[in-house]
């Protein structure tokens, strides 16, 4: 195993690269959709601010744009589109070797095994989101945030708040939703006890928060089920129920996150109120500069119009979240169900906020739009890779077969054509981009990528059974288990 380190590494620079020379998405010369806005913003930053043109959602991801705009400008690039595509390419290329590092410095930090630390690289970065998409769609802010994600995640085990604030102030213009993470930071990382032997009530509050949040959509906004706005695929309303029960069963399992009800004298002593402070400025300065430099006009993706996608895609055919989240991610969410016990002990020495964090998150992944939480994806598997380092084993052959299936499903030697993808994109040819994408993903690719979850879920299930997933040879554990520094001498 003494050379695993170097070749896992030369194995992911390659591909990074061969992503990097790939294909590019045949829309709008290359800049994509949404890209087409960042292009635009990154080319006429000054004036899109001055005369408003930025909406809220965009502004809050409008980071890359401002850094590439004054880079551009420093090296007397032109703003051509040509111009403008490489630039975020090579920006990605950069934060996916910034991402990279950092998880070699965790790796270090947590003392990782070769076979845990083989594991962890290939879910993070042998996926579809790595792989594939930062080459073929490079206009999105999605590489910024999955990076600065894993910056969070180091700093956070190193206990390194000041430098946390600053990443979540930055990360809120890249991904509006990197202010959730400020959680870590106003909770102290301490572990914390909870009962499991009788039942949580705890369990019981997202499906109810689930039912009644998804009876208001849908009874009160009920023409977002059924419409096709942006080609997306209407709800199955045949297998409504089920898709509503499926929802719920989720909705408990996520509770299991959630500490203890009867803890909640505790849970507000545990706020560090010193750190709760910066949060909260951030929060006002967003405010502040939205409703000062961006666009009066109505928010793309406003707070309740969030919410309302998620209850719609949570519908949209039985368990499709969960499917797309498989698809898109890799197998790390069937493992993380399989080992949801030593996870939720890792959780629970690491604090509250991370807990309520991650059940935060958990009912968020009710979208099936998976690329939403690309930002928090490092977090979950840190978590599992920790989790397995302080308690069981894989089994080495597990680990190969995990690390190959896993770079077959990230589709990096996948070539989407050249066909037109904008339109119909519940049809073929825009199928071939859109069949990984959880609300433009059509009946037809339902079915093909449910088979091929079960499938893999089966595969998982036949290992446990039969002993094979992990070994009975207990490790030593990680270096860092626990929130509570030692005491120096």
């Amino acid at each position: 195993m003494k050379y695993t380190r170097p070749i896992l590494i030369i194995i992911t620079c390659m591909l990074f690269f061969l992503n990097f020379k790939g294909e590019i998405i045949p829309v709008n010369n290359g800049m994509g959709w949404d890209g087409r806005l960042y292009a635009y913003y990154t080319a006429q930053l000054d004036s899109a601010i001055q005369e408003k043109r930025i909406n809220e959602y965009r502004f809050q991801r409008i980071l890359m744009s401002v850094v590439l705009n004054k880079s551009m400008k420093a090296m007397n690039i032109e703003f051509s589109v040509d111009n403008t595509v490489m630039a975020f390419k090579v920006f990605n290329l950069l934060f996916l070797l910034i991402a990279l590092l950092y998880y070699f410095l965790i790796s270090r930090k947590l003392g990782f095994t070769p076979l845990n630390e083989m594991l962890g690289l290939a879910a993070l970065f042998w996926c579809f989101p790595i792989l594939k998409i930062p080459g073929f769609n490079p206009i999105i802010t999605d590489v910024g945030a999955y990076s600065m994600g894993m910056m969070v995640v180091y700093h956070f085990l190193c206990n390194h708040r000041i430098v946390n604030v600053f990443l979540i102030l930055l990360g809120s213009f890249v991904y509006p939703t990197f202010l959730l993470f400020g959680l870590l930071i106003i909770f102290p990382r301490e572990a914390y006890t909870s009962k499991d032997n009788t039942f949580r009530t705890e369990r019981l509050i997202f499906p109810l928060l689930y039912l009644l949040v998804f009876l208001v959509a849908y009874f009160g906004y009920q023409n977002e089920f059924s419409d096709t706005y942006a080609d997306i695929n209407p709800t199955n309303s045949k297998a409504l129920w089920l898709s509503i029960i499926v929802a719920l069963v989720y909705c408990y399992f996520i509770g299991v996150f959630l500490p203890d009800l009867n803890r909640i004298k505790e849970i507000f002593q545990k706020i560090n109120w010193l750190y709760l402070i910066p949060i909260i400025g951030i929060f006002i300065l967003i405010r502040y500069l939205t409703q000062t430099y961006a666009s009066p006009q109505p928010q793309q993706m406003s707070t309740g119009r969030y919410i309302i996608n998620i209850m719609k895609q949570s519908v949209a055919n039985p368990g499709v979240f969960l499917v797309s989240h498989i698809i898109y991610f890799g197998w790390l969410p069937i493992l993380l169900i399989w080992m949801k016990k030593s996870i939720v002990s890792t959780i629970r020495s690491n604090g509250y906020g991370l807990s309520i964090l991650l059940a935060g998150v958990g009912f968020m992944s009710l979208g099936s739009e998976s690329r939403q939480l690309i930002n928090f994806y490092p977090l979950f598997v840190i978590l599992v890779i920790m989790s397995l380092q302080n308690i069981k084993a894989i089994n080495p052959m597990v680990v190969y077969c995990f690390a190959l299936s896993s770079l077959l499903l990230s589709r990096f030697w996948y070539v989407f054509g050249t066909g037109d993808i904008s339109k119909n994109l519940l049809k073929y040819p825009a199928q071939r981009y859109f069949q990984f994408f959880g609300p433009w993903m059509s009946n037809e690719a339902y079915i093909q990528n449910l088979l091929i979850a079960g499938f893999a879920f089966l595969v998982f299930f036949i290992l446990q059974k039969t002993g094979y997933l992990f070994e009975i040879t207990q490790l030593k554990k990680a270096k860092v288990t626990s929130g509570i520094n030692k005491k120096r001498k």
